[in-house]
């Protein structure tokens, strides 16, 4: 009710009062007598006819700027038009800070279109489908090619759209309800229709789709000569590493490599897109210098190219790869570089909702709780908009942020939402199941259920093992780290043995890769392990090399839990001149004060200012 009446709770009112026997959804759809006549006589009476008839003009059009009502209207009066509505306060929503682009207020158009239209809207839209696609805006050309009811135009403007629009807002949304609406013949009718349909569903990870999809591709084969034939291979080949990639496959990599052999500099896009999925491999396959070589390269493209949404996207990987590295500080600055990029370049949508939800990931790594959740609901929110698979990441975050403060049920309800919105959006299954099982054992292991946790953390690292799968988008480390908890679980259950077994590979292998952070929680574990055991000389030599680096590597709150169950046999470490400071603030019963960052609003004030922060308005 709220969204349909943009806060103007009158409204509502005036719906409710004379209702009949309708539902209110129906009666949200084609108002009443009562909501007319108010809005008759509030607004429309004493209008000249001139801005009546603009006024219910604009009702059909979702955004218009001075230019536009230059053409929809007289070329001269159009412009003096609109800033008589603005001047007169009529119910116009600013779009932009430069005062460029309005809309009018949503319960207003849609009154004005159940009144009795003096222009065609038809006409209307075709217009504006012409204007917005002389000037390159070819989803507002589509949208209104679509609203003039001419399909077969906007088939023909898609043709236009760019990769880089699907990551603008919910255009992916939006492109595959196009595709649902128009008839698929349309679709298939051309190779860069068939490219762009493969795309949008690898963005939103409807892989079996993406499949079915680039079958159509060897239709156009052969084609009229060597260099186009070489071409659309290539374009079958980036589409297909980078289906495999989403799928964990090995065999992505030789496909994308045969990809960057034949896509001409042109393919700019495309090209980013195979460097993309080749860090991503490297990562996933715990090859991490492979992974920043390719990152770096599909960077320094992207900003040849002056891609501030491409930068963006390739640097959500970047930020992975540096808290793999430990440079967590790193990671966080660029979250919050990109973050002010896209929003001074107005691009919102999935790339915008991938950053919030790594910001939120780091400043729960800092024990900033609050705001973490405030930047997780952020980006889900934005993810959810656009049906962006990313999601999953957000829903993993407030699960394991609900399951540190004891609300199990919460955290519970939290995975089952996640789990059916992968389903709901058609997510393939191997993007979501093992993530979802991992975050189910950290749950059972903070519930104290210790052989259901060692159980679920067993079956990831088996069905990762056996299916040679490698481990989905955005989380990594996922084989490493059920291990670790796998590790945890034998603590938790008093078995240091089986955990220093699990350990001590695992160890080895995280420092000879350069997981830098998930080597020092080993380390912990290991600590952990050894002081279970009585042997207090190893565990003090395993913590000492990383007190140094505790806080840079956000390990502060697992130290905390080592001291509380271990202080007598740490006491040794407070004699430490270098670290008995820190140490003696982490034991048990020290006083916690607040963090040096911190300031006096409360923490309410502080979660307003963080909205106002991101763009909304105040």
């Amino acid at each position: 009710l709220l969204h349909h009446s943009e806060g103007w709770l009158a409204g509502i009112c005036l719906l409710l009062m004379q209702g009949g026997g309708e539902q209110l959804g129906e009666r949200l759809q084609q108002g009443s007598a009562l909501l007319l006549e108010y809005l008759e006589r509030e607004v429309l009476e004493g209008l000249p006819a001139v801005l009546r008839e603009a006024l219910i003009a604009l009702s059909h059009i979702p955004r218009f700027s001075a230019a536009l009502c230059a053409v929809l209207f007289d070329e001269d009066h159009g412009p003096e038009l609109l800033a008589t509505l603005r001047s007169r306060q009529l119910f116009l929503h600013r779009l932009d800070h430069s005062n460029e682009w309005f809309r009018l207020w949503r319960p207003l158009a849609t009154a004005l279109r159940r009144l009795p239209q003096p222009r065609s809207p038809q006409r209307l839209h075709l217009l504006a489908c012409r204007w917005f696609a002389e000037r390159g805006d070819v989803r507002a050309a589509v949208e209104h090619a679509l609203a003039a009811e001419q399909p077969e135009v906007a088939a023909n403007y898609l043709q236009q759209y760019g990769q880089e629009q699907l990551l603008i807002g919910n255009s992916v949304a939006q492109f595959l309800q196009w595709r649902s609406e128009l008839p698929a013949s349309l679709f298939s009718s051309t190779p860069r229709l068939i490219a762009l349909q493969a795309w949008a569903l690898i963005i939103s990870t409807r892989l079996d789709e993406a499949d079915q999809c680039v079958q159509d591709l060897p239709r156009f084969l052969p084609q009229p000569d060597a260099r186009r034939q070489q071409q659309l291979l290539a374009q079958y080949q980036a589409i297909r590493g980078v289906i495999e990639r989403q799928r964990g496959l090995r065999s992505a990599r030789q496909h994308c490599l045969e990809a960057l052999e034949q896509l001409p500099a042109s393919a700019w896009s495309q090209r980013m897109l195979c460097q993309q999925a080749l860090a991503q491999q490297a990562m996933a396959e715990l090859d991490l210098p492979t992974a920043q070589q390719y990152c770096q390269a599909a960077l320094q493209n992207a900003r040849q190219k002056g891609s501030v949404l491409y930068e963006a996207l390739l640097n959500v990987d970047r930020v992975h790869l540096l808290s793999q590295l430990g440079e967590l500080d790193t990671a966080q600055q660029v979250v919050e570089d990109n973050l002010q990029r896209l929003r001074e370049a107005g691009r919102q949508g999935p790339v915008a909702a991938r950053l919030w939800l790594l910001k939120g990931s780091l400043l729960f790594a800092q024990e900033q709780g609050e705001a973490a959740e405030a930047a997780l609901r952020q980006g889900l929110q934005v993810a959810e908009q656009s049906q962006d698979a990313y999601l999953l990441f957000g829903y993993v975050g407030l699960a394991e942020l609900a399951g540190e403060r004891g609300e199990y049920g919460e955290a519970l309800q939290l995975l089952h939402k996640a789990e059916r919105q992968m389903q709901w959006l058609h997510v393939a299954e191997v993007r979501y199941r093992q993530v979802l099982r991992l975050a189910h054992g950290q749950l059972a292991l903070r519930q104290q259920a210790y052989g259901h946790a060692l159980q679920l953390f067993g079956e990831v690292i088996d069905s990762l093992a056996s299916g040679g799968q490698l481990a989905p988008s955005g989380f990594y480390d996922l084989a490493l780290r059920a291990r670790l908890c796998q590790a945890q679980a034998l603590l938790a259950m008093a078995d240091a043995s089986g955990a220093q077994h699990v350990l001590a590979p695992l160890l080895e292998e995280c420092q000879t890769r350069g997981y830098r952070r998930l080597a020092a929680e080993t380390r912990l574990s290991l600590a952990h392990a050894g002081l279970q055991q009585g042997a207090v000389d190893g565990a003090l030599a395993l913590l000492r090399p990383l007190l140094t680096d505790a806080a840079n590597l956000r390990l502060l709150p697992a130290l905390r839990v080592l001291l509380q169950h271990h202080a007598e046999g740490l006491a040794a470490l407070f004699d430490d001149p270098a670290h008995g400071t820190l140490l003696s603030q982490l034991a048990p019963g020290a006083a916690q004060t607040e963090p040096a960052r911190t300031c006096l609003l409360s923490g309410r004030e502080r979660k307003v200012l963080q909205l106002i922060a991101s763009g909304m308005s105040n």
